[in-house]
């Protein structure tokens, strides 16, 4: 089980959304080098609910400086995360700073970025890490539809 969230807002004047499901299940995070306090690792969900979800991939690849009119959002995208920080459970007890991780397989590129949930307020937030990941990130979260 899990929470399962439709997240929605507003870039700049567009509409924009994704469905995101966090599960109830987390385990300790096994990092070389150890991380310097407790931190807790999970697989989270990013659906896309349509247009809106669109809008989000194509707002982002601007404010990137690499806009593309023909990128779509993934229909669904796994990503690795571990809570930093706090331990996030029970999920929406407290806000979650997760670091996502972009593994690059299948000629993908690496890449993190961090994602902030906080259910009481409503809000998700996406913060970049690096510059250089930006490529990486889109590519994670979105299709180029012809």
């Amino acid at each position: 089980m899990g929470t399962l969230l439709r997240i929605g807002g507003d870039w700049s004047g567009t509409p924009v959304e994704w469905g995101v499901l966090i599960p109830d299940e987390w385990e300790e995070a096994k990092m070389t080098p150890p991380p310097p306090m407790k931190s807790w690792a999970t697989s989270i969900l990013l659906g896309r609910t349509g247009e809106k979800s669109d809008a989000l991939v194509r707002c982002l690849s601007e404010t990137y400086q690499m806009p593309d009119a023909t990128l779509r959002a993934r229909d669904e995208v796994e990503l690795d995360v571990v809570s930093i920080f706090a331990d996030p459970r029970p999920v929406g007890s407290k806000p979650i700073y997760l670091k996502v991780f972009l593994h690059g397989g299948a000629g993908q590129e690496y890449g993190e970025f961090y994602i902030t949930v906080d259910l009481a307020a409503g809000k998700i937030q996406l913060k970049e890490k690096d510059p250089e990941y930006r490529s990486a990130v889109l590519s994670a979260l979105s299709v180029c539809v012809q």
